[in-house]
């Protein structure tokens, strides 16, 4: 695979080591736990037919990560021009998932500790429904990556930052991400969209100190009250990550008459003290665990500082 091209992190002093410990008396920045490896660079990685032996090639523009802290979400993902064509990009996206947001005009503004420009969103008012409460969504683009920061109106943005952005080390595609000085949890997810399938991988909030099946049946509970049409079954042990224990699941997705109308898999565990996730979708259609399996090798465990 082809390096990332050198880009600046956004900080004039940044450099590959800065972050990595914190001086006395400082807190240490949270560095995501989670990346993105081409197919075939995995010693875990598992063949699919149809795709060779090689594996489906993972589509950069589709790779996206994501940080909740607090009530403030920052994204990372590909994205090529300057600022303002990256909020446009994001206002065509929320328009086609959701219609009735309303969007301001944007600004100069800096995000996360780079030059960029922000805007208020809202939800218009609705027959039965209020407006919602404004957020701000800033936008800025270092190197070849768009950083996107929601947050609700009048939060402090700027205690997340600055973010640091490192070009990762082959095989790994998904930038090295570094929060300095977090005070709160931080919840850490990638996505990727490879034709009509999709996984999410999920890194939950703060230490987790139960075992793998507790942790697992947890959230498997919270997903079936919260999901009406999902039915479970084929619960087994399993490993992901390049061979650390956890269970799969199956899922499936009911239609309006009860059909099911799309195939989930869902893998989860508990490693080094993190809970995580990774669910493989077929976002419109059945698919099986052959078809899965490839996408799920292509995450992986990034090496502790």
């Amino acid at each position: 695979m082809t390096a990332l091209p050198s880009w600046p992190s956004g900080d004039p002093e940044a450099t590959p080591d800065r972050g990595l410990h914190a001086r006395e008396g400082e807190q240490a920045a949270f560095r995501n736990v989670l990346g993105v490896a081409q197919p075939g660079s995995a010693a875990s990685f598992l063949p699919s037919g149809p795709a060779g032996p090689q594996g489906p090639q993972i589509n950069l523009a589709t790779t996206s990560q994501h940080f909740t802290v607090g009530p403030v979400n920052l994204v990372v993902q590909p994205a090529s021009g300057g600022p303002e064509q990256l909020a446009e990009t994001a206002r065509k996206r929320m328009r086609r998932r959701r219609r009735g947001y309303s969007f301001g005009p944007t600004y100069p503004a800096q995000v996360a500790g780079y030059p960029g420009v922000a805007r208020v969103i809202s939800t218009r008012k609705r027959r039965r429904q209020p407006p919602s409460a404004p957020m701000i969504q800033m936008y800025a683009v270092v190197g070849p990556y768009g950083v996107m920061v929601t947050s609700p109106q009048g939060q402090q943005t700027p205690a997340i930052g600055p973010v640091g952005l490192y070009p990762a080390a082959p095989p790994v595609i998904s930038p090295i991400v570094r929060l300095p000085g977090c005070a709160q949890p931080v919840e850490e997810k990638i996505t990727i969209s490879q034709g009509s399938i999709k996984l999410t991988a999920i890194v939950s909030a703060g230490p987790v100190t139960s075992s793998t099946d507790e942790f697992a049946m947890g959230v498997l509970a919270r997903l079936r009250s919260q999901i009406a049409d999902l039915a479970v079954d084929n619960w087994q042990p399993d490993v992901f990550l390049g061979g650390h224990a956890c269970v799969r699941d199956t899922f499936l997705r009911g239609g309006v008459r009860g059909t099911p109308v799309r195939s989930e898999f869902w893998w989860a565990g508990v490693v080094g003290g993190r809970g995580i996730q990774l669910l493989v979708s077929g976002t419109k259609s059945i698919i099986d665990l052959r078809e899965a399996m490839p996408l799920r090798d292509v995450v992986v465990l990034l090496p502790p500082d």
